[in-house]
């Protein structure tokens, strides 16, 4: 893990944002998901089991086939010698096809949807600690899809402001932004600091945010609005 400086911009903070802003920046934000050395990984950890899913599948429904009569027993076992030669193929090096939707560092319109009907808040902060971000910029549970009712994202965009992302409502009255207390900001930055693949990134050097990015396995909890 590196440490590096993060030079901020200046972010003007408006009282809402209009539906065209919203949505250039949950694609921002879903891409952020998917352009990133985590997503990469994943992808390449998981490739092998969904291959040999499909072949597994494809076996079976040979052996389907010819149970209800669609098949003879000679034409299934060319097809399955077939799916075997690709098997070993494929065993070796992974379709392109399947390569370039793994690597493809496009969101899905659907994910850029979910991300536009979550509820946000914009977090600052204004005391001793500031927000961290890192080589995977967009915390979101990797136990839970966008679509679960638990489901949280977070996402900095400056030292002092981020987004939270959560199917929990607005109150009556609650403000878009607000100012967080240092404990959840230290919460928030052990999620970014889980996330770290190879470099976080500080407004200025401390010696905690080595020993934050060395910990993926941190305790973090989940943030209940109300």
């Amino acid at each position: 893990i590196r440490g590096r400086s993060w030079n901020f911009v200046q972010v003007l903070m408006p009282t809402t944002l209009a539906d065209g802003d919203a949505m250039a920046l949950a694609m921002y934000m879903g891409t952020m998901l998917k352009r990133v050395p985590r997503h990469r990984k994943l992808a390449d950890s998981i490739a092998p089991t969904a291959l040999a899913n499909v072949i597994k599948e494809t076996r079976e429904a040979f052996e389907q086939a010819e149970k209800m009569g669609l098949m003879t027993p000679e034409l299934k076992a060319s097809r399955i010698e077939e799916l075997r030669v690709v098997e070993e193929k494929y065993n070796k090096a992974l379709p392109p096809n399947m390569v370039a939707i793994m690597y493809s560092p496009w969101p899905s319109q659907e994910v850029v949807q979910l991300i536009c009907l979550m509820t946000w808040r914009f977090l600052t902060t204004k005391g001793s600690s500031y927000f961290i971000t890192t080589d995977n910029p967009l915390f979101l549970f990797g136990d839970f899809g966008l679509r679960h009712h638990e489901a949280e994202l977070f996402f900095p965009i400056s030292k002092e402001l981020a987004l939270h992302g959560s199917w929990q409502r607005l109150a009556r009255g609650e403000p878009l932004f607000r100012e967080m207390p240092q404990k959840f900001i230290k919460e928030f930055n052990r999620r970014m600091g889980s996330l770290a693949d190879r470099f976080a990134y500080y407004h200025k050097e401390e010696w905690w945010i080595r020993d934050l990015a060395k910990n993926p396995t941190a305790f973090l909890s989940r943030i209940r609005w109300q």
